[in-house]
C-alpha cells in the first residue's frame, strides 16, 4: 500500500507551533467543574486573576508542568528520540523559564520569543473520567505575530504540528500553515476543543481542505466537525478530508484511518483502512 503521508521525505525534523504555556493540572469532582463556568470537556479563556481564584478553590493537589497541545506532542515524540523543534512565544518569568528549560532538558530545538507579558497558562481540571476542562490564559501567546515567524522556521521538517488553538489568531494560524506548505512539510492539525470547532468551523473546514494532510480530533470535536455522532462515521468523514485521520477516545486508545491509492482504484469507502490503537 502507498500513502503519501509516508512518501517523498528523508527528513526526521518535527517543527511544532503553538502556545507557550505552563499547565497547572488538578483533580477535581464534576460537580466542581459545573461550578468552574466551563462545559465539562470545554476550554474558555479568562484572566489569569479569575483562574488563580478558581485553583485556590479546588481541594486536589496541583501539579505544574510545561504544556500547550502542539508542545506536549513535540515532547512525547524528543522522549522517544526524535529530532524536533519548538515555536512559541513565552514571558519573563518564572513559568517563562520552566517552559524553555523543560525543552532543553528533552532536546527539543526552542525557538522562543520573549515578552514582558505574563507567559500563558491553562488550569486543567481533572475528572474522574479522564476528562480534561480548561481554564486558559494565553498571556504572551496571544501577542505572536507572523512577522516573528522566521523564514526559515520551517526549512528541513518533513512534518510540521500546528496547534488548532492557533485559530484565534488568524493571521498567524495562516501564516505558518502556508509557511509549512512552502518548506514541504506534511502538514498535522489537532481540532484541539470541540468549542474551538464551534466557534471556527468554516475556517477549520478551510484549512483543512487546502492544506492538512494528517487530522487529529477526539470524539467530541470530530462529531461537530462531521456532523456524525457515530464514531466510526465520523472517523470515516475526517478521512475523506486528509490523507490520515486519528480519532482520540480517551480511555479507549485511539481509531486511525488511512486513504490509500491502489494500482486499480475504486470507490473511497473501499480505500479506507482502519486500525484501532489501545
Amino acid at each position: 500500500m502507498s500513502n503519501g503521508v509516508f512518501d517523498g521525505s528523508n527528513s526526521q525534523l518535527i517543527v511544532g507551533i503553538g502556545s507557550v504555556l505552563v499547565d497547572v493540572i488538578v483533580p477535581a469532582s464534576d460537580a466542581f467543574v459545573a461550578r468552574s463556568g466551563v462545559p465539562k470537556g470545554g476550554m474558555v479563556y479568562f484572566d489569569a486573576d479569575t483562574i488563580q481564584q478558581v485553583l485556590q478553590r479546588a481541594d486536589g493537589k496541583a501539579q505544574v508542568v510545561p504544556g500547550g497541545a502542539a508542545c506536549n506532542t513535540i515532547l512525547g515524540v524528543a522522549s522517544l528520540g526524535g529530532k524536533t523543534r519548538f515555536m512559541g512565544k513565552r514571558g519573563q518569568d518564572e513559568f517563562g523559564h520552566l517552559f524553555e528549560n523543560d525543552l532543553n532538558r528533552h532536546q527539543v530545538d526552542p525557538f522562543l520569543i520573549q515578552a514582558p507579558t505574563p507567559t500563558g497558562r491553562v488550569l486543567s481540571l481533572i475528572t474522574p473520567d479522564s476528562q480534561r476542562t480548561m481554564l486558559t490564559y494565553l498571556g504572551a501567546s496571544a501577542e505572536m505575530t507572523p512577522a516573528e515567524i522566521p523564514d526559515k522556521a520551517f526549512e528541513g521538517a518533513a512534518i510540521a504540528i500546528i496547534e488548532g488553538y492557533l485559530v484565534y489568531n488568524r493571521d498567524l494560524f495562516l501564516h505558518a500553515l502556508q509557511q509549512a506548505r512552502a518548506a514541504g512539510a506534511k502538514i498535522v492539525l489537532d481540532l484541539a476543543s470541540f468549542t474551538v470547532v464551534e466557534e471556527n468551523r468554516d475556517l477549520l473546514s478551510d484549512v483543512v481542505g487546502e492544506y492538512v494532510d494528517i487530522l487529529i480530533a477526539n470524539e467530541d470535536e470530530a462529531a461537530i466537525f462531521t456532523d456524525c455522532r457515530d464514531e466510526t462515521a465520523a472517523l470515516t468523514e475526517l478521512a475523506k478530508l486528509a490523507e490520515l485521520a486519528v480519532l482520540k477516545l480517551g480511555a479507549r486508545g485511539s481509531m486511525v484511518c488511512l486513504l490509500y491509492t491502489s494500482p486499480s482504484p475504486r470507490d473511497l469507502g473501499s480505500n479506507l483502512v482502519f486500525r484501532r490503537l489501545v
